[in-house]
Order: C-alpha cells, then sequence, then structure tokens
C-alpha cells in the first residue's frame, strides 16, 4: 500500500487494488489499426521536446470526432508517449496510463489529419526495445480516459461522467472487471479530493456492485470499499480507534475522551507524511497542556523500519501499530487508500476534519484551545 497523498495514477491505484491487469482488454484484443514494433538505441532521433530522450516517431491519420487508444509497451525501459496535432501542436502526453511502466493515449480527434506518435523512454538517453499499437478506442476506454480528466471538468459534464461510471457499473451484475474496480475507484477518489457530497453514496454504489462480482478476488473489494464509505462519511461523527502500541499495550481510546486528538495515518517510506512532522511537534509542544494530543498509526508492513525510525526520530505522541498483523486494522476499517490522512477529533471524540495539516492543524486547534503555548526562552546569566 504505498500511496502518498491522492494521486490518481493508474499505476499507483492498480497497486492499491492489488493487482494489475489490462483496463479495456476488449480493445486489447482488437485487431490494431497500427501495430509496429522498434527500438531506442544512440542512433534514434531525439524528442524535439525533451532533448536528451531518444524518440521513434510514428505518423498515424485520424478521423474527426473518432476516439483512438495508442498504447506503448517495453520490458527495457518506463514508455513515455506523446501526441502531436497535424499542425505541429502537443496535444497529449502520458508515462503510466497502461500496465505497469507502459503508457497509453486515450484520444478523440477533434479534426482530420495526419497526427504524429512520439514512442520514447521516461529517463533521458534510455534505449531498449518496445512495441506501439494504436487501436480504436472502446466505450470503456472513452469513459476510463474522462475519468483521469475529472478534475479538469466542469461539474455538469463531471455528474455524468459519475452517472456514466454508475450505470457501468450496475449493468454489468456477475461480469465485473479489475478494470471497472480500477475506474470506479478513479472517479470516487477524484470526488473525495474535491470534497463531493457525492463521494459517499458513488463508493456504496460500487459496494454493493462489486459483493456481486463473480470474480473473487474482485468481489472481496466490496468490504474495503464499506470501509472507504465508513470513512468518507466520518466528519461530523464519532471516530473509533483501537490497535496495539508499537510497545506492545493495548489501546485505550476511552482515555483521551475530553481532549482534542490528532489520528495521524502514515508510514516510514512516506515523504510527506514525514515532513509534516516539525509541524506536528511543534503543535504537541504548545498544545498538550491544553488537551492536545496526537495518535499516530502506522501502516508499514515493515516492522524493522518503522521500530528504527522510532528509534532515531523518538516521536514524542503513541504510535500504533501490531507487529503480528499483516494489515493495518484501522486502515481497513476505515478503508485509508491514501496517506498522509491527517484526522483532527474533538473532546467528544467527533471528527473535525480529515485534512488537519500544516496551518490547517493550527488553525483548528487555535479554534478549539486558543492560543499556542509559546516554548519559554531560557534566561541568559550575565557575564560580569
Amino acid at each position: 500500500m504505498r500511496r502518498m497523498l491522492l494521486t490518481f495514477g493508474v499505476a499507483a491505484l492498480a497497486a492499491w487494488l492489488g493487482f494489475s491487469p489490462a483496463q479495456g482488454q476488449e480493445t486489447k484484443d482488437a485487431k490494431p489499426l497500427l501495430e509496429k514494433k522498434g527500438e531506442l538505441t544512440e542512433k534514434t532521433e531525439r524528442d524535439p521536446l525533451r532533448k536528451k530522450n531518444y524518440a521513434e516517431v510514428f505518423e498515424f491519420k485520424m478521423e474527426e470526432g473518432k476516439g483512438y487508444r495508442i498504447d506503448l509497451e517495453s520490458k527495457d525501459f518506463d514508455a513515455w508517449l506523446r501526441l502531436e496535432n497535424p499542425d505541429g501542436k502537443n496535444v497529449a502526453f502520458d508515462d503510466d496510463g497502461g500496465e505497469g511502466t507502459n503508457s497509453r493515449i486515450v484520444f478523440k480527434a477533434p479534426k482530420e489529419g495526419t497526427y504524429k506518435i512520439y514512442a520514447s523512454a521516461l529517463e533521458p538517453e534510455k534505449g531498449g526495445e518496445f512495441q506501439l499499437r494504436v487501436s480504436t478506442a472502446s466505450k470503456s476506454d472513452m469513459l476510463a480516459s474522462r475519468t483521469r480528466e475529472l478534475f479538469r471538468l466542469p461539474p455538469a459534464e463531471q455528474a455524468e461522467v459519475v452517472k456514466e461510471v454508475k450505470e457501468l457499473v450496475q449493468s454489468k451484475g456477475k461480469n465485473l472487471k479489475a478494470a471497472d474496480l480500477r475506474m470506479g475507484m478513479s472517479v470516487g477518489m477524484a470526488l473525495e479530493q474535491t470534497g463531493s457530497p457525492v463521494a459517499a453514496e458513488f463508493y456504496r454504489t460500487l459496494s454493493k456492485s462489486f459483493a456481486q462480482a463473480e470474480d473473487k478476488k474482485i468481489a472481496a473489494y466490496a468490504k474495503t470499499l464499506e470501509g472507504v464509505v465508513r470513512r468518507v462519511e466520518l466528519p461530523g461523527k464519532t471516530m473509533e480507534v483501537k490497535g496495539v502500541s508499537i510497545e506492545g499495550k493495548k489501546f485505550d481510546w476511552d482515555a483521551y475522551r475530553g481532549k482534542v486528538v490528532l489520528v495521524d495515518f502514515w508510514a516510514t517510506w512516506c515523504g510527506p507524511c514525514r515532513a509534516e512532522f516539525p509541524n506536528m511537534k511543534k503543535m504537541y509542544e504548545g498544545y498538550k497542556g491544553k488537551g492536545f494530543e496526537i495518535v499516530g498509526i502506522s501502516i508499514d508492513q515493515d516492522r524493522e523500519a518503522l521500530e528504527n525510525f522510532q528509534e532515531k526520530n523518538k516521536l514524542p505522541w503513541l504510535t500504533l501499530h501490531d507487529k503480528d498483523a499483516k494489515k493495518s486494522e484501522m486502515a481497513e476499517y476505515y478503508g485509508v487508500n491514501a496517506i498522509p490522512l491527517a484526522i483532527l477529533v474533538d473532546k467528544e471524540g467527533k471528527v473535525l476534519s480529515m485534512r488537519a495539516r500544516g496551518a490547517e492543524l493550527r488553525r483548528l486547534l487555535e479554534a478549539q484551545l486558543g492560543p499556542m503555548d509559546e516554548p519559554k526562552e531560557e534566561k541568559k546569566e550575565e557575564t560580569k
């Protein structure tokens, strides 16, 4: 579960789901409109926009209003795709839109003409063999492409995409596949990040639909989606926390009632999590005397890495982590699919904020507990 922040790349999402099957398999199985094999070497020309990157260029004629799917696959390098329109303008690019480190562009041609496809590697001066394939985009390809652009769409179009994804998922019954789950989660996470009020209802629809899937591995994620609904609906509700401290003691959540508590889901490998610690320590020192506490919930699977980190950094608050558990019980219960996740809970145990980090954490603490206790400066003795 190595995801940081609310990022929505297909590869990252597939990693969280635990597998990376093909998306839009019906397109991949269809006869390609163009299929080429090639090799990037030091003799290959360079991409004019990425001058240190080898690139092989392919011309392809597109029809106005038609959707195309371009796949670049390689076992030798991390693929990078770029598309130019007939006027020489860059209209699309992609790094990890396909499976693993393969690239994929789904594009609806606004006008007829000859487009240029640049097949290259992400890393400068990186070579190796590759395969390029251009196919007619399926309906699910086009919908999946729109879900990845959900942030940029106007509200009315966003609502239409959400409606189409729900209808697609519900219409498939037992035939739901990994690509459907991945597409649905991409939409749900986008709705979360934008603070959409329909996020919980959307996840609930996914949970009910995927519970019926014939594929047992897909159906198993219905329970995870129930946890996601539980988390999304937390604001204003009472949060429950349980577990075992890193020292092996059973955690008593009731002992924190009457205090304002920051519940922080994190991991040692999460850079943004670690970057927030100085601010958390400052808030902890300034507000501990006024009734502020922090409970860290580590989702690390490497117990030794966690213990080494704790020993080196001496985090002053309690950290929950059961060394005998394969996964974090609390992360599963609340369907945590992105970290850092900083949840601020009031004195009654109700959730005030799901994004209590940085300046927002201080603002919330000031509203709940008043001004922060500033550290006292030690008086220096005068030198005679």
